[in-house]
C-alpha cells in the first residue's frame, strides 16, 4: 500500500534509504509530517540525491497527485435513485473491485 506504509520508498530506493529508514509517512514520529510536506524536504536538502535520483521525484509526485485525485473523486445520486445504487454498491464483490 501507498498509504501510511514507510518501508514503501527505502524498499524501492535502496540507494536513497541505505539504512532502511526515513521513510514517508511513520506513524511512529512523534511528530507527524505529510507525505508532501516531507518529499519536499527531501527534494529540497543540500545533498542533491534525493533531487538527482532518477525516479524519486516522478514516483513521490505521481503518488501526491494520485491521492489529490483520490480526494476530489465522487459520484452524486438523486436522492429517488439512493436506495437502488446503495444496494447494488453493497453488492458488489472483491472480485469485480480488483478487476476494476
Amino acid at each position: 500500500s501507498e498509504y501510511f506504509n514507510p518501508d514503501l520508498f527505502p524498499g524501492m530506493f535502496p540507494t536513497l534509504f541505505p539504512l532502511g529508514i526515513g521513510g514517508l509517512e511513520d506513524q511512529t514520529r512523534p511528530r507527524p509530517i505529510s507525505f508532501q510536506k516531507q518529499a519536499e524536504y527531501y527534494l529540497d536538502i543540500s545533498d542533491k540525491s534525493f533531487h538527482h535520483h532518477k525516479y524519486f521525484n516522478f514516483v513521490a509526485l505521481n503518488i501526491i497527485q494520485r491521492r489529490t485525485a483520490h480526494l476530489h473523486t465522487y459520484f452524486t445520486v438523486q436522492k429517488p435513485n439512493f436506495e437502488k445504487v446503495a444496494q447494488k454498491l453493497v453488492n458488489i464483490s472483491p472480485e469485480i473491485l480488483q478487476s476494476v
